[in-house]
């Protein structure tokens, strides 16, 4: 990933006024390079047993892995979570997933 990719606020806010979260991702070239590849390796896997055509649409830049929208932190005025995932304004929330992920 890339120093330069992050999430963090966004000038326009939504309907409480809170602002809205604010994607900045890139790839690089290497990994342009290589999700072509991985895709195109993905495409030959059915042919290989017999399935005529498959689609993959939205070519796969979704969030799956590159994420980071919430922080984990000790002081619940600064993060969401704390080291274990447990929220501060819930004892008993566990939120787990990527966001807790340190990059985008």
């Amino acid at each position: 990933m890339r120093k330069r990719n992050r999430v963090s606020l966004s000038s326009v806010k939504d309907k409480l006024g809170l602002p809205l979260a604010k994607v900045d991702f890139k790839l690089s070239e290497r990994d342009q390079r290589t999700l072509d590849f991985l895709l195109n390796a993905a495409k030959q896997l059915p042919k290989k047993q017999g399935i005529s055509s498959i689609s993959i649409p939205g070519y796969g830049l979704n969030g799956n892995h590159p994420l980071g929208g919430y922080v984990c932190g000790n002081d619940p005025q600064s993060s969401v979570v704390d080291e274990w995932m447990r929220s501060h304004e819930h004892d008993n929330l566990y939120i787990l997933g990527g966001g807790t992920f340190n990059a985008s």
